[in-house]
């Protein structure tokens, strides 16, 4: 009895495993390496010539964009909500993104994380990340509402500060 259930442990443990494995490969993007040996395949170059940006299909682009954009950002969690934020998965806005990025990157400029900012995410376009009081954008729940708000807010709360000061001096009487 004790051999079937240890039999049985183990093929549940192996199961979950090989699944978690599975599913962890098909969760981030390809690595950046992987790419651009694909995109050198796909060229017909050895791993020393230089890629033809020009000759690179648009969707060798967007999976290169991903993959820096992962390698830059460092953190999937973090990555799959920039995705979100510039459209998600399949939307026309994070597909431009991402091949903007994965052509700045072939180009060699801008390099680092301006890479990032240049791609769209500080952009006023709809749909930049940023998007500085720009529909769709980060800032456009608030937009100037939310400046006007915080500011009368500041002066509300020193108000308050000053007149509790000044109550709490007062002699009383």
């Amino acid at each position: 009895m004790k051999k079937v259930f240890g039999v049985l442990f183990l093929a549940v443990f192996l199961v979950t495993t090989l699944f978690s494995f599975a599913f962890a490969t098909d969760m981030g993007p390809m690595s950046m390496d992987t790419v651009l040996a694909n995109i050198r395949q796909e060229q017909g170059i050895s791993a020393t010539d230089t890629i033809n940006i020009d000759k690179v299909s648009t969707a060798k682009l967007e999976e290169l964009g991903d993959s820096v954009m992962e390698l830059m950002i460092g953190n999937n969690a973090l990555h799959e909500q920039m995705d979100n934020r510039l459209g998600g998965d399949g939307s026309a806005t994070l597909t431009a993104f991402h091949k903007k990025l994965g052509y700045n990157y072939l180009s060699g400029y801008p390099d680092g994380m301006m890479n990032l900012m240049s791609g769209g995410m500080i952009s006023t376009y709809q749909g930049g990340m940023m998007g500085y009081f720009a529909p769709g954008g980060m800032m456009d729940s608030f937009g100037w509402g939310g400046v006007v708000f915080c500011f009368l807010f500041l002066v509300a709360a020193v108000t308050a500060i000053v007149l509790a000061i000044k109550l709490s001096r007062k002699p009383r009487g």
